[in-house]
This record gives structure tokens, C-alpha cells and sequence, in this order.
């Protein structure tokens, strides 16, 4: 039993360690260029691009490609996340005796040698740093979009309210999806009733609407 114990935290241990890493270290990543070729560079690490992107120039390919009006939301909802995260990990460091500075990859990184002298349980900090990753990646770069056509199978609407213009639009099932990562990553929502599911119960749930 004590083996057992031992191991788990070991292997906690490990997957925050990796967690730390994917926030700040550089990222290799795949960029589809105009011609439709395919190109392999680095990005910044996660930590630093949501920092950049609080002063509106964010590197995602999604939030390039968003419109003036939206950067700017955007860029509140980067100044906010960046705030929270940095205000946590400032505590995170004032337990562990060290100092938060202007370098926040950094500092994540002190506090991980801290962590690896102490070895506090390390299931919160794993949850919070994956969190974190899924935080930040939604701001800097938010997955695209593309209705669906069919009715919603949970409430059979056809139509949604847009909320800024108060417009009655058609199509009312949206599908979220990244580029370059599988179809089975991809979410759906309709934006009559609030109903979420991943691409293939929407699927699922469309093929049983047509045979009930």
C-alpha cells in the first residue's frame, strides 16, 4: 500500500512538472499559410501570449482573424485572466517563501523548484495549472465556428436571439471546433436553449431525432 502511495505522488509529481512546462515553455505548433501549405514554427509560451495579449495583439490564429470590436472584449477578458492567474501564483510563491517579479514564466518556474523541495500534495496545483492552460488557450486563441442547419434536437428550435443586436437569427446550432485537431474534440451548442454536447453526441442525438 505504501508502494502504491509513493507512486501516485511520484506520478503527480511528474504530470506537474509537465503542467509547468506547458505554461512556460515555448510552443512548436503547425500554421496553414494563404496557399494552403503547411508550416511548422514556435510560438511563445502560453503564460507570455496571454500577457501579450492583453495589449491586443494575441498570436492564436482564431483571434487574428476576430474583428476590431471583438479584439477588444478579448483583450479585457486577457488584462482579467492574466490578473487572476497572476494574483493566484503570487500566493502560491508567498507560501513557498519566494517572490512574484515581472517575469511570470519564471516565477511559475521558481515556485516549481519550491514545490519539488517541499512536495506538498500536488493534485490542486495539477488541476489549477491544466485550468489555467484551458483558460488561457480560449482567450488567445478561440476555437472557430460553423452552424449547423438542423433544428435543435433538444428544444426544436429553428431560430436564436443574437444577445448584442436582439436579432432574430436562423440556425441556432453552433459547432466549435480547432483546426488541425481532431473532429472528436469538437463541441456544439444551440443558442436557442443553452444545450451543450460534444460533436458526436450532437450526432448522435441528430441520427435519433430522424428515426423517432
Amino acid at each position: 500500500m505504501d508502494r502504491t502511495i509513493e507512486q501516485k505522488k511520484e506520478d503527480n509529481g511528474n504530470d506537474l512538472r509537465e503542467a509547468v512546462k506547458a505554461l512556460t515553455e515555448p510552443i512548436c505548433a503547425k500554421f496553414i499559410r494563404d496557399d494552403g501549405t503547411v508550416m511548422v514554427g514556435r510560438q511563445n509560451p502560453l503564460l507570455e501570449q496571454l500577457e501579450t495579449a492583453i495589449r491586443g495583439s494575441g498570436i492564436g490564429a482564431g483571434r487574428s482573424q476576430a474583428i476590431a470590436s471583438e479584439r477588444s472584449v478579448l483583450d479585457a477578458q486577457a488584462l482579467f485572466e492574466f490578473q487572476q492567474i497572476r494574483d493566484q501564483l503570487r500566493g502560491w510563491l508567498v507560501d513557498a517563501e519566494r517572490e512574484i517579479d515581472g517575469d511570470i514564466c519564471g516565477s511559475l518556474q521558481r515556485w516549481y523548484v519550491a514545490w519539488v523541495v517541499k512536495r506538498p500534495a500536488a493534485k490542486f496545483y495539477l488541476s489549477e495549472l491544466r485550468r489555467w492552460k484551458t483558460v488561457i488557450t480560449s482567450v488567445v486563441d478561440p476555437p472557430r465556428q460553423m452552424d449547423h442547419p438542423s433544428p435543435c434536437p433538444e428544444c426544436g428550435a429553428t431560430v436564436w436571439l443574437e444577445e448584442l443586436s436582439k436579432e432574430e437569427r436562423q440556425r441556432p446550432l453552433a459547432i466549435f471546433y480547432r483546426e488541425n485537431e481532431s473532429i472528436e474534440t469538437a463541441n456544439a451548442k444551440c443558442r436557442a436553449c443553452g444545450k451543450k454536447w460534444t460533436v458526436l453526441e450532437l450526432a448522435q442525438e441528430l441520427a435519433n431525432s430522424l428515426v423517432s
